[in-house]
């Protein structure tokens, strides 16, 4: 079930009028009206000396004021009335009838008064002040009034406007200082001066900084870090906010501001990170900041270098050494182009039973050189031994192969006859020792069962 309301309409208000109550012979009258509650044709009628005169306008809206001019309507002096009529779906409202008279002619009766507002403006050279013109008039309200502004100095003009403003414009030629801004109102022979004061100060130069960085140049060794010194200097003008940028470094290397904007004067830090640097050389590249629509640029280079690092290498590779000798390798140290200032120790590891190891120089910043010496022992078992050579510094570790033939110590035998003798020479020999040492064995025996000799007579 649809309820249905209805709601009441109030009647429309029509609200006239007067700008003023006595007009001149042949003046147009103005008139304020608004209507609130709906809108729609207007007529004005007016009860002259000569008779009813009625005047049809278009529709008006509602709640809109309008200023309505009646041309022709005080054409004869004597009293007059007025009153509108605003015609809403159909229906006829009327407002309130006003009186007002007419007067003998141009001027009768007429005044005004100026004023100008506010009363004071402070501009840049090359700046506009506006004032307001107030005109308040005593009778006549339509009646024009021509201005005139003085008191101007050098590189000023002015203008106005229908609805009552005056703009004081100033150049940059116009001197800094205090004007004193007259304006005449003329009508009908009526004078009137308002005045205000202008005060026009020195432009402000505009924004400009500069930009500038710090060393020119830097070294970076690739996987290290590298930073520079942005300094953005206020030049003149306000300041305003300005960013950083970077152009122009080649590829693996990274970089960050710290901050990256700042409202100058202001210094940021840029570092440039070489972890992930591949290319070695010589580099350029590019700062720019931009602010306040403008663009500085100041550049700088960077020397990509390799990390530092040394290297090791030993000599020779391979020895043998007999039991209970020594043997020598040489172990070079040298740093690589990117250079190593660090201390590099060096050791070595896979020594077999019976082998020990002398560095004449254990550590050392490269390059340096450093003489292994292994002893060998007579007990130090035979064979080939893998040894492992190190050499550390900082973070960096190198290390190199190398053989130690370990071989027995030859009989005396051996060394005597050769090796290649011995195990003849040796049964043969062990025979012949047996055989002297068994003679000996028998000839004692024997000589001790021998008769006792018979002593002489």
């Amino acid at each position: 079930m649809t309820a249905s309301v209805q709601v009441a309409r109030c009647a429309p208000t029509v609200h006239l009028s007067l700008y003023s109550t006595v007009y001149a012979t042949g003046q147009d009258v103005a008139l304020g009206v608004r209507v609130d509650g709906g809108g729609g044709p207007l007529r004005l009628v007016f009860g002259t000396p000569m008779g009813t005169v009625s005047l049809d306008y278009g529709a008006i809206a509602s709640g809109v004021f309008y200023t309505v001019t009646a041309s022709g309507v005080a054409s004869w002096p004597g009293s007059y009335t007025v009153k509108a009529i605003v015609r809403v779906l159909g229906v006829d409202y009327s407002s309130v009838t006003l009186p007002f008279s007419v007067g003998g002619g141009p001027g009768f009766g007429f005044d005004f008064s100026l004023d100008l507002s506010p009363p004071s403006q402070t501009v840049e050279q090359g700046g506009t002040a506006t004032f307001r013109i107030l005109v308040t008039y005593s009778t006549y309200y339509t009646t024009s009034i021509s201005i005139d502004v003085t008191g101007l100095g050098a590189g000023m003009d002015w203008r106005t406007t229908s609805s009552g403003d005056l703009y004081v414009s100033t150049s940059l030629s116009t001197p800094p200082g205090t004007y004193a801004i007259v304006v005449i109102g003329s009508a009908h022979g009526v004078y009137h001066k308002a005045s205000a004061t202008l005060i026009v100060t020195a432009k402000a130069p505009p924004f400009d900084y500069s930009v500038s960085i710090s060393p020119s140049t830097q070294t970076v060794a690739i996987g290290d870090k590298v930073s520079f010194s942005i300094t953005v200097n206020l030049v003149s003008g306000s300041p305003a906010a300005t960013y950083l940028t970077l152009s122009g470094l080649p590829s693996g290397l990274g970089y960050s501001f710290s901050p990256q904007s700042g409202t100058p004067t202001f210094t940021s830090t840029l570092t440039i990170d070489a972890a992930a640097g591949t290319s070695t050389g010589t580099f350029s590249f590019t700062i720019t900041a931009a602010g306040g629509g403008l663009s500085k640029t100041a550049t700088a280079g960077i020397v990509v270098k390799e990390a530092p690092d040394f290297t090791m290498s030993v000599s020779p590779n391979a020895a043998s050494v007999k039991q209970g000798e020594k043997v020598s390798f040489n172990v070079a140290v040298n740093p690589t182009a990117g250079g190593f200032d660090k201390i590099v120790s060096l050791d070595v590891a896979g020594l077999p039973t019976g082998v020990t190891a002398v560095f004449t120089v254990p550590s050392g910043k490269p390059p340096f050189v450093s003489t292994l010496t292994l002893t060998v022992s007579v007990s130090a078992p035979e064979g080939s031994y893998s040894l492992s050579l190190g050499a550390t510094g900082d973070v960096k570790i190198h290390s190199a192969q190398i053989t130690l033939n370990v071989e027995r110590m030859p009989t005396l035998i051996e060394q005597i006859f050769g090796r290649e003798l011995a195990p003849i020479v040796v049964p043969a020999a062990l025979v012949t020792a047996i055989a002297f040492v068994a003679g000996i064995v028998i000839l004692l025996v024997v000589r001790g069962r021998r008769p006792p000799a018979t002593p002489r007579p």
